[in-house]
C-alpha cells in the first residue's frame, strides 16, 4: 500500500478480535499506513463487541485519522465523485452479534443529502450488501437503496465484513458496482461456494503457501483511482501482484 503512494487510505473495520483499546492502538491505529492527504477507518461488528468505545476514544482521536474529526461517518468530494461512509455497525442488532448491517435515520437523511449533490457516489460500509454468492440484497441494502431514487444507487460500493476478496457482476435493478473487500488481515480459506456463482466475476482463491496455514489464500486490498468522471479500481494481492482484473 505505500509503495502505491495513495493519498487516502481507508480501514473498512474489523479490529480483532473485539477492538479493545489495546488492540485498536497496537493492531490498527500503530500498523495502518497513512495517505498523502490523511486516513479513515470505518466501525464494525468486532469494534461494537467492546462498545465501540475504543474505537471512538482511541482510533478516532488518533491524529493518523484526524480527517474524519471524531465522526464515524463521513464524505469526502472532488469535482466528480462523492465518496460516503457510513458506520453500519453502531445501530446493528446486538442480538444478532452486530453481524447485520443497519443504518440510523440520520445516516440515511446524510446519503440522500450527498447524493443530490449531482456527483457519482463511491459507498463505504462495514457491512454487505449483497449475500456473500451475491444471489440476495440484504437489509442494509434496502436502506441504502432507500436514499436514491427508483433504478438508482451508488455507482460504487465496497464493503468489508465478509472475509473474501470478491467482484460482483453489476446489480441488474440499479447498476450498482458491489465489491467486498474483506481479506485484509485474517486468514482465511478457500471460498468454494463462490466458484459456481453466475454473481461472481472474480474472487481470491489463490493459496498463499503458507506453512503454519496451508489452506489460507491470499490477503489482499484494492487500490481505487478517481479521475474526471472516471474510476479505475485495482485488486492487489499480499505480495504487491495484480490480483484483478487479469491482464489484457
Amino acid at each position: 500500500m505505500e509503495f502505491l503512494q495513495p493519498q487516502i487510505t481507508i480501514h473498512l473495520g474489523d479490529v480483532y478480535y473485539a477492538g479493545t483499546s489495546d488492540q485498536e492502538k497496537h493492531l490498527l491505529v500503530n500498523l495502518w499506513p497513512k495517505g498523502s492527504i490523511g486516513a479513515a477507518t470505518l466501525n464494525s461488528n468486532h469494534e461494537m463487541y467492546s462498545g465501540g468505545l475504543p474505537y471512538f476514544n482511541v482510533a478516532l482521536t488518533d491524529s493518523l485519522f484526524a480527517l474524519q474529526q471524531g465522526s464515524s461517518f463521513f464524505a469526502l468530494q472532488n469535482d466528480f465523485w462523492v465518496v460516503v461512509a457510513l458506520d453500519s455497525a453502531y445501530y446493528a442488532s446486538e442480538a444478532s452479534m452486530y453481524l447485520d448491517g443497519a443504518l440510523d435515520p440520520v445516516q440515511v437523511q446524510f446519503l440522500r443529502a450527498q447524493r443530490a449533490a449531482g456527483k457519482k457516489v463511491l459507498l463505504l460500509t462495514h457491512h454487505n450488501g449483497l449475500t456473500e454468492d451475491g444471489a440476495t440484497t440484504t437489509a442494509l441494502w434496502s436502506q441504502v437503496m432507500s436514499a436514491f431514487d427508483q433504478g438508482h444507487g451508488p455507482d460504487l460500493w465496497y464493503w468489508g465484513h465478509v472475509h473474501a476478496g470478491i467482484v460482483y457482476d453489476p446489480q441488474r435493478t440499479r447498476g450498482v458496482l458491489c465489491r467486498c473487500c474483506g481479506h485484509g488481515g485474517i486468514p482465511w480459506g478457500q471460498a468454494s461456494g463462490l466458484a459456481n456463482s453466475p454473481n461472481v466475476l472474480w474472487y481470491e482463491k489463490r493459496p498463499a503457501h503458507d506453512l503454519d496455514v496451508p489452506q489460507r489464500v491470499l490477503n489482499g486490498f484494492a487500490m481505487v483511482s478517481l479521475s474526471g468522471s472516471n474510476v479505475t479500481e485495482v485488486f492487489y494481492d499480499e505480495n504487491g501482484g495484480v490480483a484483478w482484473p487479469p491482464p489484457r
